[in-house]
């Protein structure tokens, strides 16, 4: 029976260490990985919004380590409300926007990931 590759996350949106769901997040970022192929060691630095270009255009935005390589996932959204209610989001509001980018980007963070590892076995 062949081992499965492994995924450990670990969770850095947090007001204090171990607080309450943070590893039911690890757990929800772990099955979107898994579901996308993606394993390895994975860390969750960050999640924010910010202004785009012109009038009523916003970014959703989630930095994640994997493997030592930092991504940015950014996803364009025209939803002024949740701009509007962003000024001081709370842990939990930053982990619901990273799960929710995570989860509509994760096909694109595993081409990126295929990109890059094919660009370094070339210039090997």
């Amino acid at each position: 029976m062949p081992i499965k590759p492994k995924t450990n996350v670990q969770c850095y949106i947090y007001d204090k260490f171990n607080e309450r769901g943070m590893k039911i997040f690890e757990k929800r970022v772990r099955l979107i990985l898994r579901r996308a192929d993606i394993f390895g060691d994975v860390i969750c630095h960050n999640s924010y919004m910010k202004r785009g270009n012109g009038r009523g255009s916003y970014y959703q935005c989630a930095e994640i380590e994997i493997n030592r390589e930092i991504y940015t996932l950014a996803e364009h959204t025209h939803d002024s409300e949740l701009w509007d209610n962003w000024e001081n989001p709370t842990t939990q509001d930053k982990r619901n926007l990273f799960l929710a980018v995570l989860h509509n980007q994760a096909q694109t963070l595993k081409e990126i990931i295929t990109e890059n590892s094919e660009l370094c076995d070339q210039t090997k």
